[in-house]
């Protein structure tokens, strides 16, 4: 079970990208991947997002073997 706070975090950090433009919305059929992110608080106060992208990582790595 998540904790509150951690869901608010998360949801903060989130809504702040999305008005900053760097994470944007768009329809669920266009999206190929679903990852899952996290946010890790530091100790001085800023976040650390953290993305899990195991399905991007399988496709770049054969990008990459089959590019040399």
């Amino acid at each position: 079970m998540i904790q509150d706070g951690v869901t608010e975090i998360y949801r903060d950090a989130l809504q702040e990208e999305i008005q900053q433009g760097v994470v944007t919305r768009i329809p669920k059929d266009e999206s190929l991947f679903l990852n899952r992110a996290f946010v890790i608080p530091k100790k001085d106060g800023r976040k650390r997002d953290i993305l899990d992208c195991p399905q991007v990582k399988k496709i770049s790595s054969r990008n990459i073997i089959q590019s040399r």
